[in-house]
């Protein structure tokens, strides 16, 4: 909605300021409703970062950079000023404050795509496992051939395949060079000075580090030309030694891409884990003060409770639900990240939890069987938030300290360390033992499980299940 509002504004203003307009009243009073849709817009904006800030951060702080930029360029004004240029007949000076205007807005409309991000390096990790795959299935054909060189095999068969892994490895070394200028010259033609500067600091290092690998590629190739040269001249030795080399080359451009991926990696997770930790911290504080309020209906006197008391208790029935709208979005979230197992479903049943707190409040229940419900709640949130936190502790570690060794990277770490992973198992098994113990006290006293009980049944039926299921993939599970 605001990227299109943007688009409208930049293609608006260029249209009226290409065309000749007969009248300058009808120019004028349309350049003044350009600079009050553009208010409209700083407006929007402003809020949209008010109320982002909590539940999407990220989103929230691009916002406030765009509007920061808006004023710090004055855009509006300048659309004032080409309105008082054109009311004056001043053609030539208000189209070049119209061209200044639109080359603005046209850095705010960037500007407003960096919050694409995430997309972006879901795209480059593709890439660049692409190329390590490439990488490696060329490390494994000149070990080969570096293998059958030395056992004394005929050079001249040598020689024509040595030739085909110089022709391959140049080619990819081409196609990476390629991209890389491509991806470079999409950004400086949309560049604004905040995503420049967001560029120059977040991936500085990833550039040089994918240019490396291609330079290595390329020394690799030379130095399979030369193995080949020294095969035709049947110097077998010789040969074997620049085909050493190449080796080398290839292991470090592979050293070098690997590199790259866990950097960004790294920041894909500390993106999730920041988006994770506002979400479940805004839903721990909600679930406190309707677990408060729970406590001080519950302390009425049942004889004294009037019309109002269910009033307050459907009125938290409805922030129940809030809550548990939130846990959705954080569903959402970690199943779009997809690393995680046992947070999910988790999360999944904590959200059923809320809902049938939420049932419950509705009928004006705010007895004990409710507040375990919701202190089970509470409980799981804090365990939640502590292995985010933990996890965000290693990743700023592994910053300081990146870990020794290479893999092909094919698959992402989990977002969540095993180990957390495993203590939610453990905490929500016994969440379904308390339960269980609770429903059973529930249904002697009453002598009979009533439809609301079953239910509960049910669901823990499910939930069980689910931990057994998770617990045997994880066990399946190679360590990393």
């Amino acid at each position: 909605m605001i990227r299109w509002g943007i688009v409208c504004l930049v293609m608006v203003g260029y249209a009226w300021g290409q065309e000749e307009i007969p009248s300058s009243a009808e120019v004028a009073s349309y350049q003044q409703k350009i600079q009050e849709d553009y208010r409209v817009l700083e407006e929007t904006l402003l809020r949209m970062a008010e109320i982002l800030s909590v539940t999407d951060p990220q989103r929230s702080t691009v916002l406030t950079r765009v509007m920061a930029q808006s004023r710090e360029k004055m855009v509006a004004s300048r659309m004032e000023t080409a309105g008082e240029l054109l009311r004056e007949e001043a053609w030539g000076k208000a189209l070049e404050v119209q061209r200044e205007v639109v080359a603005e807005l046209k850095k705010l409309l960037t500007l407003l795509e960096s919050e694409n991000r995430s997309s972006k390096v879901r795209q480059e990790k593709e890439r660049l496992r692409a190329y390590l795959r490439e990488i490696h299935q060329r490390i494994l054909e000149q070990q080969s051939l570096y293998g059958r060189t030395e056992e004394g095999q005929p050079m001249e068969s040598l020689g024509k395949e040595q030739a085909e892994i110089a022709r391959k490895t140049g080619e990819l070394a081409r196609k990476m060079t390629e991209e890389s200028d491509a991806e470079k010259g999409s950004q400086a033609e949309t560049s604004s000075e905040e995503s420049s500067a967001k560029n120059a600091e977040e991936g500085k290092e990833e550039e040089s580090q994918d240019g490396d690998s291609s330079q290595h590629l390329r020394q690799a190739q030379r130095r399979m030309e030369d193995a080949k040269k020294r095969l035709q001249e049947a110097r077998r030795a010789e040969s074997a030694q620049e085909q050493q080399k190449a080796l080398r080359e290839l292991e470090q451009a592979k050293a070098n891409l690997e590199e790259v991926l866990r950097q960004l990696r790294e920041e894909e997770a500390k993106r999730y884990l920041a988006l994770l930790e506002t979400r479940l911290r805004k839903m721990q504080q909600m679930q406190r003060t309707v677990y408060d309020e729970t406590l001080r209906l519950d302390k009425i006197e049942e004889e004294k409770r009037t019309y109002e008391h269910t009033v307050e208790a459907t009125r938290l029935s409805r922030r129940e639900l809030d809550i548990a709208a939130e846990g959705e979005k954080a569903l959402l979230l970690l199943r779009e990240e997809g690393t995680a197992r046992m947070f999910p479903e988790v999360v999944e049943q904590m959200t059923q939890d809320m809902r049938r707190v939420s049932g419950m409040l509705a009928k004006g229940s705010v007895g004990k069987n409710v507040q375990v419900i919701e202190e089970d709640i509470l409980a799981t949130l804090e365990e939640m938030l502590a292995a985010v936190e933990k996890s965000q502790k290693e990743i700023q570690e592994q910053s300081k300290n990146p870990p020794s060794g290479s893999s092909m990277g094919e698959m992402d770490p989990a977002l969540i360390d095993r180990l957390s992973e495993i203590k939610m198992i453990r905490s929500s098994q016994l969440r379904v033992n308390r339960r269980t113990e609770m429903l059973e006290k529930w249904i002697q006293e009453k002598n009979v499980a009533d439809e609301e009980t079953e239910a509960a049944l049910r669901d823990l039926s499910r939930q069980q299940e689910r931990i057994r299921q998770i617990t045997r993939e994880l066990g399946l599970q190679r360590n990393p």
